[in-house]
């Protein structure tokens, strides 16, 4: 198994390390990318989540306040996050 910090970090000893062991440099490569890709689609859900924990924060002091409409809107907002989720 690759250590994916050590392989996003220090790719060249990666690299020869691995090319000992027969994987090609391009293998290498190609799984750096998926990681890069990985990390930043796990960014990407992270914000959408804060995006719809806030709204849904803001929709519960709607309600309190009695602003229906305002907090009709927020839940459109909510589902259409949760949707994306």
């Amino acid at each position: 198994m690759i250590d994916q910090k050590l392989l996003l970090t220090n790719l060249e000893s990666c690299i020869q390390n691995l090319g000992r062991k027969s994987v090609s440099k391009k293998k290498i490569l190609e799984v750096q990318n998926l990681i890069l890709e990985k990390n930043k689609s796990i960014q990407k859900v992270e914000e959408l989540r804060r995006q719809k924990n806030q709204k849904s924060q803001e929709i519960g002091q709607l309600m309190a306040k009695k602003e229906k409409e305002k907090a009709n809107k927020a839940k459109k907002h909510v589902g259409e996050l949760k949707n994306i989720l």
